[in-house]
């Protein structure tokens, strides 16, 4: 007769070195998942601000191309994102990837609390629209007026009826508004920020606001002085660098 094995039962000692192993594991887990969590927050946040300052650039090309078009700032996101004469300057409103919200902040002409235009390194340019600067070509603020490119649709100007001095005008293919308009927009969080925009570290100080100043100065090259009309080094004006000798006059017979 056969008889069966003996079933062999684990020690009360092993089953405790078993318990400790499991301990150990989870310890080392929940330290890697601490140290992995706070950079895949700080990886989504920088994901959150990059898709930011992609959809405030795209409130920049909206506000440059209505401007371009009436050489008037937009009263309201409506003018930008309506159809106005079946021309639409923005596709959609965005919503703020900060908040989740369709609540970005307009910033209107003359309200915006950093520099409009930015220069090499970072630097304001002298004339960039600051808060409490009136319009290009106000008196005592030492701006000249900007004339955004011609439109080709527009009619010639009426003599007859100059415009009033301080105020703006429309073409006549779209309205024509007064007041300051809106300059730009802001995303409307208070949390401070991993990157940097224009030396601001906090989400409602993030300016995206378009001024014309802006494209002149990249006309010129960014550094807000006209063009040199003579690009040619050489200060020698004459174009013969090795001139002949005057030839000797003969006898006279």
């Amino acid at each position: 007769m056969i008889k069966p094995a003996p079933i062999r039962r684990s020690r009360p000692s092993e089953q405790g070195y078993t318990l400790i192993a499991v301990i150990i594991l989870l310890a080392l887990f929940t330290i890697a998942l601490a140290v992995a969590l706070p950079r895949m927050a700080k990886e989504i946040q920088r994901d959150r601000e990059l898709e930011t300052m992609q959809r405030g650039k795209q409130y920049i090309q909206g506000v440059r191309r209505y401007f371009r078009k009436f050489n008037a700032y937009p009263p309201n996101v409506d003018a930008l994102v309506k159809p106005t004469n079946n021309i639409r300057f923005l596709r959609k409103k965005y919503k703020d990837p900060t908040t989740g919200k369709e609540d970005w902040k307009p910033v209107l002409y003359g309200q915006n609390k950093a520099p409009t235009a930015m220069g090499f390194f970072g630097q304001p340019l002298g004339r960039s629209t600051i808060a409490g600067v009136g319009p290009p070509g106000a008196p005592g603020t030492g701006l000249t007026q900007l004339q955004p490119p011609p439109d080709s649709n527009a009619p010639p100007p009426d003599t007859n009826n100059p415009p009033t001095p301080g105020s703006t005008i429309g073409t006549a293919s779209g309205p024509t508004f007064g007041g300051a308009g809106i300059i730009g927009f802001s995303p409307n969080s208070p949390r401070k920020s991993i990157m940097v925009y224009k030396k601001k570290d906090h989400y409602n100080e993030w300016e995206f606001v378009y001024d014309p100043i802006a494209d002149q100065m990249m006309q010129m090259g960014g550094s807000g002085l006209p063009p040199n009309p003579n690009p040619n080094p050489n200060p020698n004006p004459n174009p013969n660098p090795n001139p002949s000798p005057n030839p000797t006059p003969g006898p006279t017979q």
